[in-house]
């Protein structure tokens, strides 16, 4: 089986008249940082570092039957990757053996080249290089789990006699979530409302490392019957909307952290006061490789 490419709905590989002969940018680099200089000042403060933006190049080999139908194929290739500005498009790699990844990319340039004896065998090489400005390969397959609300214990009443059991701890709320690549990812959190009455106050908890998001600040946050609150929380699109575009992000406590999930198992527990009856928190995740 050879490589299979999609970009922009053109699929190239087994079974089209597009060969992928060469990728490069799909396996794991080095880490390769930068870091900003900061303004006005000499550098005294070493600031922070990033990841540089991926190069992903795709050499393509075209075959037809007539040198009128492979100029319609190249055409149509080279539409597929046409340089853009600002916009980027997933590009979805699958090898032999491996599960499909995809990069959200932008195409910068592409060459045709045939010489006369490609032409009379019909057949043109077309190399493509494009820019992501994440460098990082996800699944394209989404993971969700759904958390239920985390319920304490009962406690005791009160005068007691002794022995006295004291009783299981709290149940429910809490599953691991598997990110099976070797980066870290971005969660999507939906948390919806109960069957009755108003959930108030939620936050989800990584067990794992300490961290959470709680939306328990200025008022907190109220989830009535039928609504949702979607948490976005990659670091080019953090927000907490309800599906009216009302957010809610200015709700966040002082000391909530948008966590990524990192490589290998994370444990995630999900809090809320009021009326939790059939209340969920579906988190959504791809696994990530750089």
């Amino acid at each position: 089986m050879d490589y299979e490419i999609t970009y922009n709905s053109l699929t190239l590989g087994p079974g089209t008249a597009y060969k992928v002969r060469g990728l490069e940018g799909f396996w794991r680099r080095a880490t390769n940082l930068n870091t900003p200089p900061l303004p006005r000042y000499h550098g005294g403060i070493v600031g922070a570092s990033y990841e540089e933006t991926r190069p992903v190049s795709l050499t393509v080999a075209v075959t037809a039957t007539t040198t009128a139908v492979l100029s319609e194929y190249v055409d149509d290739l080279l539409a597929a990757f046409e340089p853009r500005p600002d916009d980027e498009t997933a590009l979805t790699v699958t090898l032999p053996g491996l599960d499909s990844r995809q990069i959200m990319c932008r195409p910068q340039a592409a060459t045709v080249q045939v010489g006369p004896a490609e032409w009379a065998a019909k057949t043109a090489d077309v190399s493509i290089r494009l820019v992501a400005s994440d460098p990082v390969w996800y699944s394209t397959t989404e993971t969700s789990v759904i958390l239920t609300p985390y319920t304490s214990a009962a406690g005791l009443s009160y005068p007691v006699s002794y022995p006295k059991s004291y009783g299981s701890g709290g149940s429910g709320g809490g599953f691991s979530v598997t990110n099976a690549g070797d980066w870290e990812t971005w969660p999507t959190f939906t948390i919806s409302g109960p069957s009755s009455g108003t959930l108030s106050n939620p936050f989800v908890e990584n067990v794992t490392d300490g961290t959470k998001l709680a939306f328990t600040a200025n008022g907190g946050v109220d989830i009535a019957v039928g609504q949702s609150l979607i948490v976005s929380t990659h670091p080019k699109d953090r927000t907490a909307n309800f599906a009216t575009g009302a957010s809610r992000r200015g709700r966040l406590s002082s000391d909530s952290v948008w966590f990524p999930l990192n490589s290998g198992t994370t444990e995630l527990r999900f809090r809320a006061s009021g009326t939790t009856t059939d209340a969920t928190c579906t988190v959504t995740h791809r696994s990530a490789w750089i």
